[in-house]
């Protein structure tokens, strides 16, 4: 459900499907690439040598934004990955972000108050787009019913290699904006 479309490629969404959660095992059946849930938070080291970091570099300063010492947020996921639709190249990554005070994940209206806190700091860029999804969690460390903030930015363009460096565009926006909001 659209919750606010600010036609500047930024939208907030609202999920009602319990979809993820934390902490997951890796899962590689059917061709998934996942490689299970490692908290960054507290082995901070690791964002370097993340296979999904490996495959998309942009994502670490975004990953060492949220995870860094003084934050009051953590990432529990990410995932970049591409496509074509229509004779345009997608690409981009999603990041599910959570509070570390692990209480606050159950009510869902603090997630869509840092969703707003990071729509606000959007500021559009051609050719690219974020998602910012308050996406219902099956469980987070045991806890349930819980919230978390899905982050998904794009970029596209006529070519794939393209859409990637549109997506390196967002994520660079979006490093910037976590520094921001991490200490709210």
């Amino acid at each position: 459900m659209v919750i606010q479309d600010r036609r500047n490629g930024c939208r907030v969404l609202e999920n009602n499907e319990a979809q993820g959660c934390a902490p997951y095992p890796s899962d590689f059946d059917g061709g998934s690439r996942n490689f299970g849930y490692q908290s960054l938070a507290s082995s901070l080291e690791l964002v370097d040598v993340l296979p999904e970091v490996i495959d998309f570099p942009a994502l670490a300063p975004i990953l060492r934004a949220f995870n860094g010492a003084d934050s009051r947020l953590e990432t529990i996921g990410c995932g970049p990955g591409s496509f074509d639709r229509a004779g345009s190249f997608y690409a981009g990554t999603y990041i599910h972000v959570v509070f570390r005070k692990i209480e606050l994940n159950q009510d869902k209206r603090n997630h869509l108050s840092l969703a707003i806190e990071v729509a606000d700091l959007w500021d559009p860029l051609p050719g690219t787009g974020i998602d910012l999804i308050v996406d219902p969690l099956a469980h987070l460390f045991a806890l349930s019913p819980v919230w978390a903030l899905k982050i998904e930015i794009c970029g596209r363009a006529p070519t794939m290699g393209g859409a990637w460096k549109k997506a390196s565009e967002a994520a660079s926006q979006l490093a910037k904006i976590a520094a921001q909001v991490v200490v709210g």
